[in-house]
């Protein structure tokens, strides 16, 4: 199902959320988590991942376990 207004995605996606819930500091309460999740039901193909101990660079944080993550969806393609 599909908000009004918008349409689902054609693209494939890939998407890594952080351990800890971060989306009010940086969206204000604007909508919650289980919304975002929400959203990612419009993409098709959306594949999710978690990556530890990581900030907001991890591919520089944890380069090699990204760089695993990336190869694996590229791969799939």
């Amino acid at each position: 199902m599909t908000s009004p207004g918008r349409s689902r995605s054609s693209s494939s996606s890939s998407w890594t959320p952080r351990e800890r819930n971060s989306l009010g500091q940086w969206w204000g309460g604007e909508y919650t988590l289980d919304e975002y999740h929400q959203r990612l039901h419009h993409v098709r193909d959306c594949r999710s991942a978690v990556v530890r101990d990581v900030g907001h660079m991890l591919h520089l944080d944890q380069p090699g376990q990204v760089a695993q993550l990336i190869e694996q969806f590229l791969d799939a393609a």
